[in-house]
């Protein structure tokens, strides 16, 4: 029959046997794989490449971080420069050399701490050497405007850098959420093809007997019919089954990004396993764990500090400034050095206020953008507060979710049962001549669409579960992920090489 000969084209390419794959682009045996539920989250944190982009992204956030933490670290140059100079009547060149050399140091609070060391030596006219040397030391302070901003600009930056974490954990636990529900999904269209292959052998068991039937002289022919019609739809439904098997497992073959050819062999079944949730401590971990809710409390602190900023702007400028000063000259390097030494209790000191006020004609910008920061921060607000009620929601409607799911899954599987027997007792009636192929075939569709119930309602229990990982952000920890293992950058050279080839993504 045409249906017997499309089940059989479908069963041998989708058991792997060698050259009867479907695409029939290899004609060697399609590569077989057993995988467990972990161990394709394993593989796809090991070969997404999208996962590839969100490290790329967490490198360029470190390095932000280390721009903004570079301004505490000392800032050391030197300088040397040769010039000549002409002097005198006969305007004679006067050759001379100079080396400069500054530390500098930020402090927190916005202040500076400065050393430099400056050594000249030149050749004068009268064929004597001058050569002088000088050490400074400077401190300066601002005591209302800018007090206080670096300290400020490197908070926020480390605000990006805890955001940037959360960005990439947020990536993380979206492509394992993606590979529980294609994994799952793949052992619900197995279960399927099971249930269409038993149903198909109970058919065709039917219709054997049915013939027997007919040779005996205890059946009509015409009665037979019935029964070839339903090992024809039996046929049809197991063809959709491995249909639908093959399209479960190429979701899972791209999220995994393998072999397409590969034939993945689940080691899982689907298991409904009651879980004791607590909607208070559902909350709790919520509060804890959503990275949208974090992201929520970074963005607030971070429109405070614009604020801050806003507010800075119109201060005044007023700096303290404290310098010391000690020089030495001489015929040499080392008489200029001697000198300077002699000096140290004759170091010239200075000390000052600057102040700087701004005029008034540039001061509604500023307004403007303090004006602006306040309401930035209102809505940053505003928008926490709608997030935790949505939560709240939300969560509230994932516990009672699982809740419902679960229970569908036991009226399923009772139902199941139910069928199961039913069907039983109706093939004992059938050979007491109590009952007629129509009735039994239809007890038999009855038992199909409850055992696919039962598949249904249990896979869609475990997605409610996995729903409620995704609402509470708690995906990461149900399944033992460490987010700092993953985050490595320092693969970064070998993807993205200097001289620009294309990267070998392994």
């Amino acid at each position: 029959m045409r249906f017997a000969s499309i089940f059989l084209v479908a069963s041998i390419a989708l058991s792997g046997a060698p050259g009867a794959h479907a695409d029939a682009r290899a004609s060697d045996s399609p590569p077989s794989m057993a995988l467990s539920l972990k161990d394709s989250v394993a593989l796809a944190l090991k070969n997404s490449l999208s996962l590839v982009d969100s490290r790329l992204g967490r490198a360029v956030a470190r390095l932000s971080l280390e721009d903004a933490e570079d301004v505490f670290r000392p800032n050391v140059t030197v300088s040397t420069g040769l010039q000549a100079d002409a002097q005198g009547a006969d305007r004679s060149a006067v050759p001379s050399a100079n080396v400069e050399s500054n530390v500098a140091l930020r402090i927190p609070g916005g202040g500076e701490l400065a050393a430099g060391w400056s050594t000249s030596v030149s050749d004068s006219n009268d064929a004597t050497d001058s050569s002088t040397m000088s050490l400074t030391l400077s401190f300066s302070q601002p005591l209302l405007k800018d007090r206080g901003i670096v300290d400020l600009d490197l908070v926020s930056a480390r605000r990006g850098e805890l955001g940037s974490v959360l960005s990439f954990r947020n990536s993380v636990a979206t492509l394992v959420d993606s590979v529980i529900t294609a994994y799952r999904a793949l052992v619900g269209a197995q279960r399927r093809v099971e249930i269409a292959i038993r149903s198909l052998q109970r058919a065709k068991d039917l219709l054997a007997v049915n013939q027997l039937l007919i040779e005996t002289g205890r059946m009509a022919k015409r009665d037979i019919i019935q029964t070839q019609a339903d090992v024809a739809s039996r046929e049809l439904s197991l063809v959709e089954a491995h249909n639908g098997l093959d399209d479960a497992r190429l979701r899972l073959i791209d999220i995994l990004d393998i072999d397409s050819r590969t034939l993945i062999e689940p080691t899982e079944l689907l298991d409904a396993k009651p879980a004791d949730i607590d909607l208070a401590r559902s909350l709790e971990l919520a509060w804890q764990h959503r990275t949208d809710y974090r992201q929520a409390l970074l963005d607030i602190e971070e429109a405070r500090a614009d604020l801050l900023r806003a507010e800075n702007a119109r201060l005044w400028d007023l700096d303290v400034m404290a310098r010391a000063t000690v020089a030495g000259a001489g015929d040499s390097l080392s008489g200029a050095y001697d000198d300077l030494s002699d000096s140290l209790d004759e170091i010239d000191y200075s000390i000052g206020l600057t102040l700087s006020v701004p005029l008034a004609s540039g001061d509604w910008q500023l307004r403007r953008r303090l004006v602006q920061a306040r309401i930035a921060l209102k809505r940053s607000e505003y928008a926490l507060s709608d997030l935790r009620q949505k939560i709240e929601i939300e969560v509230g409607n994932a516990v009672r979710e699982v809740d419902v799911r679960h229970r569908r899954t036991d009226l399923a599987r009772r139902a199941r049962e139910l069928a199961e027997q039913k069907l039983d007792v109706e093939r004992e009636k059938l050979k007491l001549g109590l009952s007629t192929n129509f009735q039994l075939v239809s007890f038999e569709n009855d038992l199909v669409s409850s055992q696919n119930d039962e598949v249904a309602a249990t896979v869609e229990y475990l997605a409610a579960l996995t729903a409620l990982d995704q609402t509470l952000g708690t995906t990461l920890e149900t399944w033992d992920i460490d987010v700092k293992q993953l985050d490595n950058v320092e693969w970064i050279d070998a993807v993205v090489p200097l001289d620009h080839r294309e990267p070998e993504v392994k």
